[in-house]
């Protein structure tokens, strides 16, 4: 799934679209889940409001 990640966010970033991309070898679990949902919560409601 990283590739296919990766790719979008090069496609993304050719189009002229903002990415900010966070890769990690790392697994899907809760703790994971909750150290990127923390980080990326800030983004996404700035986001939503359109700000």
């Amino acid at each position: 799934m990283q590739r296919e990640s990766q790719a979008l966010a090069v496609r993304l970033s050719a189009l002229g679209a903002p990415v900010t991309t966070h890769f990690y070898a790392g697994t899907h679990s809760p703790p994971y889940w909750a150290r990127e949902f923390h980080r990326s919560l800030p983004m996404l409601m700035e986001a939503l409001r359109g700000t």
